[in-house]
Formats: structure tokens, C-alpha cells, sequence
């Protein structure tokens, strides 16, 4: 897509139900085909509302909520400069599959997995055990969150969804 010089742009970008605009006066403009929100704070370029994660380097006080812990609880920014709490349950966004993690939407794992001893890791991967088919259980092992996980302007997420 491309605009032509003196014309007022407004761009609209829907993600996961939230709008964010932009009007300007523009010489020459290209849309590209994949479009990723940015904020500029002083000299640190945060990235927001990403769709394939990537939620730590906008989020801050990462933790495990209470006794299921398959809450995961952080203040993240958003495009008002703040910082507000936003939780997520992680059965949206995870899976048992067999004795390990997978990224399935409303997979439930925290009803197989033994969530009252999972952990974040000092690199805020989630330390977990879970159960194979057989049930047996595969040990204790990390997964990197980061990568299925994103804020939307102050919302952690996952497919497009939260809480």
C-alpha cells in the first residue's frame, strides 16, 4: 500500500482488540505487510504488541501468582508510559503434551502438570514437571515463555487474548 505526498494518514493497526492510531502530514509512505508497534523512550526502543511474544523486554516484575501458579503476573508498559499490573492464566496459552510444554491455545495444562512446584527461572523461563501419557513423569524441565507470551500496551497475551 502507498500514500501520496499532503495527504493526512490515519493508520489503524488492530491487535488483539486493541486500536492504536497515528495522524500525520506525509511525504511518501509504504506500508509494510508486517507491522510492529514501537515506542521510543528516551534512548530505549521497547517493542509492544508484538504477536509472536517477546513480552520481557516490555514487562517488568515477572512472577508466578499464588498457589496454582498457572497465573503469571507482571507490570508491563503501555502507550501511555505506565505501568500497569496485568496477569495472565497460562492454561490459555499451554499444553501437556506427552511429559512437555506446547503452545496450544486453552490447552490446560496446569490440570496434568505439577504447577504448585513450577518456578520462573532466574531468565523467567517456567521450571516445570508433567506427566506422559504412560504417567510417567519427564522431569523437571524450562520452558522459554518469552517466545508464545506478549504485551499489548500493558496486556500480557496470548493468542490474541488475555486473562
Amino acid at each position: 500500500m502507498h500514500f501520496k505526498t499532503a495527504t493526512i494518514v490515519a493508520l489503524t493497526a488492530s491487535l488483539g482488540g486493541n486500536l492504536f492510531t497515528s495522524a500525520a502530514p506525509v511525504a511518501d509512505v509504504t506500508i509494510p505487510k508486517t507491522l510492529e508497534i514501537r515506542e521510543i523512550l528516551g534512548d530505549k526502543t521497547i517493542s509492544l504488541g508484538k504477536r509472536d511474544g517477546g513480552f520481557l523486554g516490555s514487562c517488568r516484575n515477572v512472577r508466578l501468582d499464588g498457589g496454582a501458579k498457572t497465573w503469571l503476573v507482571a507490570e508491563c508498559r503501555n502507550l501511555s508510559g505506565g505501568w500497569p499490573t496485568s496477569r495472565l492464566n497460562m492454561n490459555r496459552c499451554f499444553v501437556n503434551s506427552n511429559g512437555r510444554l506446547g503452545y496450544l491455545q486453552n490447552g490446560g495444562y496446569g490440570g496434568s502438570c505439577d504447577v504448585g512446584g513450577s518456578f520462573l527461572s532466574p531468565s523467567n523461563e517456567l521450571v516445570i514437571n508433567c506427566p506422559g501419557y504412560n504417567g510417567v513423569w519427564s522431569g523437571t524441565l524450562a520452558y522459554r515463555i518469552n517466545d508464545h507470551i506478549t504485551n499489548a500496551s500493558g496486556q500480557l497475551m496470548c493468542f490474541g487474548g488475555s486473562t
